[in-house]
C-alpha cells in the first residue's frame, strides 16, 4: 500500500512539473547575445499599422551574464516593442526592468531606432522578421 501511494504521489509531481514546463509557455527563446537570452511572447504579436511589416510585441531579455544599465545590476527585462521590419527599426513604449536587488523601474523609448549588428534587436529581427516576410 505505501509503494502505491508513493508511485502516486511521485506520479503527481511528475505531471506538475511537466505542466510547469511545458510548451504552453508564451516564451519562445528567440537567440542569444553576449550578455543576454531573448524570449519572443508568442500570445502577444499584434499586426500594427498599415504596411503590414509592423508589429506590437512583448520580449523578456534574461541576463546571462552580469548586466548593468547604466543604473545597477540587471536581472532581466520585460519590454513591448513596436518592430518594424520593413525599416529595421524599433521602438520602446514600455520596459520593466528588474534588478538584482529586487528593486523594479519601468521606462520607455518613443523614438524608433536602428537594430543594431550583432545585438539582441538583431536576434529578435531576424527570428521574427523572416518568418513573417515569407
Amino acid at each position: 500500500m505505501i509503494k502505491i501511494l508513493t508511485n502516486l504521489i511521485f506520479l503527481i509531481i511528475l505531471f506538475i512539473s511537466a505542466k510547469a514546463f511545458s510548451q504552453d509557455e508564451p516564451w519562445t527563446l528567440v537567440g542569444e547575445s553576449e550578455k543576454y537570452r531573448v524570449f519572443l511572447n508568442k500570445d502577444s504579436i499584434k499586426n500594427v499599422g498599415e504596411s503590414g511589416t509592423d508589429f506590437d510585441i512583448w520580449l523578456k531579455l534574461e541576463c546571462i551574464t552580469e548586466c548593468n544599465d547604466g543604473y545597477k545590476p540587471l536581472s532581466y527585462s520585460i519590454q513591448n516593442w513596436i518592430l518594424y521590419c520593413g525599416k529595421k527599426e524599433f521602438m520602446v513604449p514600455k520596459s520593466i526592468d528588474h534588478y538584482n536587488d529586487g528593486e523594479v523601474s519601468t521606462f520607455t523609448m518613443d523614438t524608433p531606432t536602428q537594430i543594431l549588428e550583432n545585438s539582441p534587436g538583431e536576434k529578435v529581427y531576424n527570428h521574427f522578421c523572416n518568418k513573417k516576410d515569407k
